[in-house]
């Protein structure tokens, strides 16, 4: 009997993210994800932003931007952007833009979206852009972006 190649799925893990009252027109980069022991191929990405008390501008939007590091001696990472949970004063021009969340014009409001990342490499984060025309929330836990590794496994 063959055997079959299965999706296993890992934990539900919080990537550390300080997002509270984060300005439009700026970004906040996550916590770096060490994949060399995991070696998860596929990473699934699940986001939430609030909107602050004053509504977003109508169709404009919250991005998400995958940064990889090659953990080499002279590291690589996308854009130049150390891999830490730091502000990040210029959007992303080369790195991947791998989610986003069109807005509608509501105060106080949950949006949400979800996306899988492929081959993320050795070692990855992500940047969460605010270009909605207005600040989020000032609580920190109202926005949070959580993810799930996928490894192949052979049953």
């Amino acid at each position: 009997m063959a055997n079959e190649v299965k999706e296993k799925y890992g934990t539900i893990t919080d990537l550390t993210l300080t997002s509270a009252s984060l300005a439009d027109g700026a970004g906040r980069c996550t916590a770096k994800v060490d994949n060399t022991s995991t070696r998860a191929g596929k990473v699934h990405v699940y986001v939430r932003v609030k909107s602050g008390s004053s509504a977003p501008t109508a169709n404009a939007l919250y991005k998400v931007y995958l940064l990889r590091e090659d953990n080499h001696a002279t590291e690589y990472t996308s854009e130049g952007i150390i891999i830490s949970d730091s502000a990040v004063s210029t959007e992303p021009s080369n790195a991947q833009l791998v989610g986003a969340i069109v807005v509608t014009a509501t105060a106080n409001k949950d949006f949400y979206t979800d996306f899988m990342i492929h081959d993320p490499g050795p070692s990855w984060g992500l940047v969460l852009w605010n270009a909605s025309g207005q600040t989020i929330s000032s609580t920190e836990t109202d926005t949070f972006i959580h993810y799930q590794t996928v490894t192949p496994e052979v049953q």
